[in-house]
């Protein structure tokens, strides 16, 4: 048999089912390997397509927002606002130094949105997007991230400017922003052609609720 027609053979249902059958209804010791290397190369192929992940969360942020319909929707729209993030008391010593860092990425679950779309009609755009050429809520992992200004730091709380997510949001995890490393310089910004002004003036409504 050609080595395609053999490599199309090898990872079809059917000949799982077989080595299966062979494997259990005889003593052919060669046909039972020949099963569990399937078994794994199957579950590798699988794998690689979809997997369910455990995440625990470090703590919540506390802002002043509960209505998911008006609020801002990016850190410009409340670079005023001091909002707070409270760690879990046994992480607190993984705060240590970040207090050396002007602005944090806090990373962050949706934990309102209850819905999944594949697109949307993005706040500051009247046409159709892809869910992941924007920073829709409603993706199919609600995670959500925002770049803030850190205020102050003590002891498992940290406080900050530019609050853009609701109070309660469970948190994921921080991360230091260091302009060094993450600006791209040669960077595009696809179909977002507005300005920061235009972003921060703008408040969420009911479209993704």
């Amino acid at each position: 048999m050609p080595a395609r027609g053999l490599a199309r053979l090898w990872r079809a249902p059917g000949f799982f089912l077989f080595n299966f059958f062979l494997y259990f209804s005889t003593t052919q010791y060669a046909s039972g390997w020949i099963f569990i290397c399937h078994l794994k190369f199957f579950i590798r192929k699988k794998g690689k397509i979809r997997m369910k992940i455990e995440i625990e969360t470090i703590g919540i942020i506390k802002t002043p927002f509960d209505d998911p319909k008006k609020m801002p929707i990016h850190p410009s729209g409340a670079s005023d606002l001091v909002c707070e993030a409270i760690l879990e008391e046994r992480y607190a010593e993984g705060l240590k130094d970040l207090d050396g860092f002007s602005h944090i990425y806090l990373i962050y679950f949706f934990h309102k949105t209850a819905r999944t779309a594949l697109t949307v009609v993005p706040f500051m755009d009247t046409h159709e997007h892809g869910v992941f050429a924007t920073r829709s809520p409603v993706r199919p992992a609600h995670i959500g991230l925002s770049i803030v200004e850190l205020v102050s730091v003590e002891k498992n709380r940290l406080k900050f400017r530019g609050a853009d997510m609701l109070d309660g949001t469970p948190l994921i995890d921080i991360k230091p922003y260091t302009p060094k490393f993450d600006i791209c310089e040669k960077a595009t910004s696809g179909w977002m052609n507005f300005t920061i002004e235009e972003m921060a003036r703008k408040c969420s409504d009911e479209r993704f609720t």
